[in-house]
């Protein structure tokens, strides 16, 4: 897994929603992490640096 990578999406406001393990991505089997944002996480930092 890239660290670097992974430092950015949670430095944007993104949620580590889980890790794939061993899953197929087109023809090798690797780990992955799965990133979320929700509007309401987005409105939520909005009101608050208001």
């Amino acid at each position: 897994m890239n660290v670097a990578s992974n430092r950015v999406m949670e430095k944007c406001g993104f949620t580590c929603e889980g890790t794939k393990r061993q899953a197929k991505f087109v023809n090798i089997y690797t780990d992955f992490n799965i990133y979320g944002l929700l509007r309401s996480d987005i409105m939520g930092e909005r009101a608050a640096s208001t």
